[in-house]
């Protein structure tokens, strides 16, 4: 096969088209790191993350969602983040740990675990 912009991907987590359709983003949880693919092409648009538990590190980021704004909100452990498309860290806001699953709609977040959904109402200033 031809040489691929998934190959360096380990143990991707979520998937999410943005909002205007034009790029995806993918959760590599396993290298601790955001790729953001143009979703015509699939050429590889940005990279950003490094391991760690400060704000704007990531720790396997597990699944991850664009808001109204154009933000990328990143689930990692305990937290979401909230990234601009570029990868510059905004916010961050603790959640119940070992959740596995997010989905934003307007101005709110559902977290999901195995067994469970939350609901979590969310204010980008």
């Amino acid at each position: 096969g031809g040489k691929g912009y998934l190959q360096d991907l380990s143990s991707p987590g979520g998937i999410a088209l943005s909002v205007d359709g034009r790029a995806v983003a993918v959760a590599d949880t396993g290298n601790n790191r955001i790729r953001i693919y143009s979703a015509n092409s699939g050429r590889s648009l940005q990279c950003f993350g490094m391991r760690g538990r400060a704000n704007g590190q990531l720790e396997k980021p597990i699944d991850l969602s664009w808001d109204t704004q154009g933000h990328l909100l990143v689930l990692d452990e305990g937290r979401v983040q909230v990234f601009t498309e570029k990868g510059d860290f905004l916010r961050a806001q603790k959640v119940t740990e070992h959740l596995n699953g997010m989905s934003a709609i307007g101005q709110c977040v559902l977290l999901s675990d195995t067994y469970s959904v939350n609901k979590m109402i969310w204010k980008i200033k």
